[in-house]
């Protein structure tokens, strides 16, 4: 079994209960191989994970399965400032089990025994993982923000 630590930056426009917020996520997992599956699991926020056949299918169900999350909270959430909270306890949540991983896997990484072929390398000392959750009053354009593709800690 091989394990890669990621990074990934998720940004979302969700409307709940008579609010519209903006959500800008840069979290962290941790991604394991298996024989016949890959499995990306949360360590910030650590309360989610998913499983595919290769790397892009479990990344893409880890993508819907946070983006469920986020539809769930703000349909459950009566205002904004619920919403917010929410979204920033959800954040929070860190499986240390699966961080010491992260750790564990970060340090293959710069030791070299875990390759990062197509991936860009982000130093884990300089990127902290973040959660900005914004409401949007009045929507600016110039303001859309593609995802970034996984990349891997170093």
């Amino acid at each position: 079994m091989s394990t890669f630590p990621f990074f990934f930056t998720f940004v979302d426009k969700v409307e709940g209960n008579g609010f519209v917020a903006d959500i800008r996520m840069m979290g962290t997992l941790l991604g394991m191989k298996e024989d016949d599956s890959t499995w990306m699991y949360g360590v910030q926020p650590g309360g989610i994970a998913a499983t595919g056949q290769n790397e892009d299918e479990a990344f893409s169900i880890f993508r819907r399965t946070y983006t469920s999350v986020l539809f769930d909270m703000a349909e459950d959430a009566d205002d904004f400032t619920t919403f917010k909270q929410r979204v920033e306890v959800f954040f929070n949540e860190i499986c240390e089990e699966t961080k010491q991983e992260w750790d564990e896997a970060v340090e293959a990484v710069r030791r070299g025994d875990i390759g990062a072929e197509g991936l860009e390398k982000k130093n884990a000392d300089d990127h902290q993982p973040y959660v900005q959750v914004r409401s949007v009053k009045k929507p600016k354009a110039g303001r859309n923000m593609l995802d970034e593709p996984r990349a891997i800690a170093a």
